[in-house]
């Protein structure tokens, strides 16, 4: 199972499955479980609703969907749960069950409690973290930091608090991703996991630029912690 983040175009009221030539598929980071992979993309579409492809092999699936039943086909069902991102309204987490396997993304969103509940006992769960010791001095380097400041602190989650969803969820993995400050170069591995361990002690990713984990854990990812 891949999951990629970007953008892309159909036609209005384009519903359904349609060929893709062999170059539509784009490389992503990826969790993989097989030998069919697929790729997911969303992009945001209206007020109520996002609009959503998924790649078989080289078929693409696409949809506007909002929050339950996004798709039951070929095995593999995917589900939706609006979390908290403001000033977005329409932002989703997104489950992939397949074959008795389960992947949660929790998408942007601040802390949020009933995303344990639509996790509970994924394989791996993909979730956003910030560092509260590296926010000021993320702040300070940008022309608008008392904005910025404002939005990371009401829209986005700690690392303590992805590891506390983790946790009460009880998921096999939790991998830290969207990760806040990204590029401060006082911050490294050990901060994350130092922030994170105090909420959670299973097994643990690290996420980086072209990350690629096992979903059946026979094959650990490079600078990942398995503790």
């Amino acid at each position: 199972m891949c999951w990629n983040s970007g953008r892309w175009s159909t036609p209005p009221g384009r519903r359904g499955w349609r060929r893709l030539s062999p170059c539509s598929a784009r490389p992503a980071p990826a969790i993989t479980g097989g030998a069919s992979a697929r790729r997911w993309s969303s992009t945001s579409k209206s007020a109520s609703s996002m609009r959503a492809g998924l790649i078989f092999a080289n078929w693409f699936w696409s949809a506007k969907f909002a929050e339950g039943h996004v798709l039951d086909q070929h095995g593999l069902k995917v589900t939706a749960l609006r979390v908290h991102h403001p000033p977005v309204t329409d932002c989703f987490a997104l489950r992939f069950d397949q074959g008795g396997k389960s992947v949660v993304f929790s998408a942007d969103t601040a802390f949020f409690p009933p995303l344990a509940d639509f996790a509970k006992d994924a394989d791996i769960l993909v979730h956003e973290a910030m560092l509260e010791e590296g926010i000021e001095r993320l702040v300070a380097r940008t022309g608008n930091g008392a904005r910025l400041k404002e939005h990371l602190l009401a829209s986005h989650s700690f690392a303590e608090e992805a590891g506390r969803i983790a946790s009460e969820a009880g998921v096999k993995r939790l991998v830290l991703n969207h990760l806040i400050p990204a590029d401060d170069p006082d911050i490294g591995e050990a901060d994350w996991l130092a922030a994170v361990r105090k909420t959670w002690a299973g097994d643990l990713t690290i996420a980086r630029d072209g990350l690629v984990v096992e979903l059946s854990g026979a094959k650990a990812a490079q600078g990942e912690e398995t503790a």
